[in-house]
C-alpha cells in the first residue's frame, strides 16, 4: 500500500489550527444613493447655451457631500455646481456601503432655447483613470423639455449601467414627473461604458441631474 503524506504535512495551515480563508468580493468603490433630498434651485444661466459637468464627491455622517473632485465642467457651470449648488443636498447610500464609498454625478444643464434647430449632443473623454471607475458617459443627447410647461425644473434620477455599457435603469429620486419623463427618455440615447472593479467590467450606478431652465424662443 502506498503511503499518504500527514494531512498536517500537505495543509500546513492545519498545524497552527487555523481555517481556510475564504475571500469576499470587495464593495465597489463607486456606488448610487437609493434617495436624495435635493433643494429646489433656480439658475440665472450665464450663458445661452448647455453643458455639463461631471464630479464626484463623498459623504459625511449626515449625508452632505463633501471632498468634491470636479473632473469635467463646461464654462461656468463647472463653479456653480463645486461652490453651491449641492449645498443642502443630502445622499442616502445602502447600509452595508464603505465608509470610504464615493457617488459619480453627472449635471447636464439643458440649453434655454425652446426651439434649437439641432437638438445638441455632449461626447465625454473617459474621465476616470484606475482599476476602479464608475459607469463613465461617452455620449450625451439633450431631453426635450417637456410640452406645455413653461417653468424651469430639476430631474435626479439613480441610473444603472450593466458590465457591457447598456443602460439597465433609470430610477426617479427628484423633481416632477414631467421632467423626470423627459430626462429618462432622453437617456435611452446616452452611450456608456461601465464601471470597472480591479480592473473588470462590472455593472454599476451613477447620478445624472438634468437641469431644465425656463424655456425661451
Amino acid at each position: 500500500m502506498r503511503n499518504l503524506p500527514h494531512p498536517k504535512a500537505r495543509f500546513p495551515w492545519l498545524l497552527a489550527g487555523l481555517c481556510p480563508l475564504v475571500l469576499l468580493a470587495a464593495e465597489p468603490l463607486y456606488q448610487v444613493p437609493g434617495s436624495v433630498s435635493a433643494q429646489r434651485f433656480r439658475l440665472d444661466y450665464p450663458t445661452i447655451s448647455g453643458g455639463v459637468v461631471v464630479l464626484d464627491f463623498a459623504l459625511d455622517a449626515e449625508g452632505a457631500p463633501r471632498d468634491l473632485r470636479a473632473r469635467h465642467g463646461d464654462g461656468p457651470f463647472r463653479a456653480v455646481v463645486t461652490s453651491s449648488l449641492l449645498r443642502g443636498w443630502r445622499f442616502a447610500l445602502p447600509e452595508e456601503a464603505p465608509v470610504d464609498t464615493r457617488v459619480a454625478a453627472v449635471f447636464l444643464f439643458r440649453q434655454p432655447q425652446l426651439l434649437a434647430v439641432k437638438t445638441p449632443t455632449y461626447d465625454l473623454a473617459p474621465l476616470f483613470q484606475g482599476p476602479e471607475t464608475p459607469p463613465q458617459v461617452r455620449h450625451i443627447l439633450e431631453p426635450q423639455h417637456p410640452a406645455r410647461v413653461n417653468t424651469d425644473g430639476v430631474a435626479v434620477l439613480a441610473v444603472r449601467v450593466s458590465e457591457t455599457g447598456s443602460l439597465t435603469g433609470a430610477t426617479p429620486l427628484f423633481g416632477s414627473g414631467e421632467f423626470t419623463a423627459a430626462a429618462s427618455q432622453a437617456l435611452t440615447q446616452w452611450e456608456f461604458d461601465p464601471a470597472r472593479q480591479e480592473g473588470e467590467a462590472v455593472a454599476g450606478g451613477l447620478l445624472v441631474i438634468v437641469y431644465f431652465p425656463q424655456p425661451s424662443l
